[in-house]
């Protein structure tokens, strides 16, 4: 489970990379005294509002605290930018020793619009309770997405996957980053993504699981660098719900890496 210092943005605009790792799993979470689950929701105009279970497993109280964000992506990186839009309460929990407590999650208003909305909620302890070496304190943070399906789709309905495609971004050490798009209305989850030579050798692997959000771009990360770019053959994406294996064209054909 990812945890983090808290810090705190001026702008109240925050720029955080892609570090979704274990924290969005679709199985429960776990950072310190704090249990959260489920570590996925999913609102509808048919289901407005849905419940969200933070459990103190430590032996001691603790205070949490919820914090939500719109969340988006530009292409490079995760974008969070606190809101209003989505509603959680309680937002401060006092819990005792092993208690739980329920926290219901839902929309202000219903997305109207013909595509999902993404949004993180943040479960973080207020009182520190993990103290490394040299005495300094880090606060824990459990990040849940919330996504708001679009007005005509049912919670739980089966959809179509997303549309995923890819294309090479040259970095400036040399090497080549993978932007997967997702020209689709739903969010995707790449489980795992490979480059693959002719041969099927692995030439590289992304170093975490990764959300591709409705109508968005992201980077993979690492970027992949000689002889590794030449030999790639196919990009194999693994997502929560199929293999996706897609061609790998030479990074000298991408004209425009900001064409959308």
């Amino acid at each position: 489970m990812s945890s983090h210092a808290i810090s705190h943005n001026p702008l109240g605009l925050l720029r955080i990379a892609a570090v979704l790792g274990s924290a969005l799993l679709p199985l429960a979470a776990f950072a310190g005294s704090l249990r959260v689950g489920p570590t996925r929701i999913e609102l509808a105009a048919q289901r407005p509002v849905a419940v969200l279970e933070v459990q103190n497993t430590g032996d001691s109280a603790t205070l949490a605290q919820l914090d939500t964000f719109i969340w988006t992506q530009d292409g490079a990186e995760d974008l969070l930018e606190p809101t209003a839009d989505l509603i959680a309460t309680p937002l401060v929990i006092n819990l005792a020793p092993g208690e739980t407590r329920v926290v219901r999650v839902g929309l202000r208003e219903p997305n109207r619009a013909p595509i999902e909305r993404s949004y993180r909620l943040f479960v973080r302890e207020v009182a520190p309770s993990f103290v490394v070496q040299g005495g300094l304190q880090f606060a824990l943070r459990i990040g849940v997405p919330v996504f708001v399906l679009a007005g005509a789709t049912r919670p739980g309905a089966v959809s179509a996957p997303a549309e995923l495609s890819w294309r090479w971004v040259p970095d400036i050490h040399g090497c080549d980053a993978v932007q997967l798009v997702n020209r689709s209305r739903h969010y995707d989850r790449v489980i795992r993504a490979e480059m693959l030579a002719s041969d099927g050798e692995v030439l590289w692997r992304s170093s975490e699981p990764a959300y591709v959000l409705a109508g968005s771009k992201r980077f993979l990360s690492p970027a992949v660098c000689a002889p590794s770019v030449k030999e790639s053959a196919t990009l194999r994406l693994t997502t929560d719900s199929r293999v996706v294996n897609l061609p790998v064209e030479a990074p000298s054909l991408v004209v425009d890496a900001n064409l959308h």
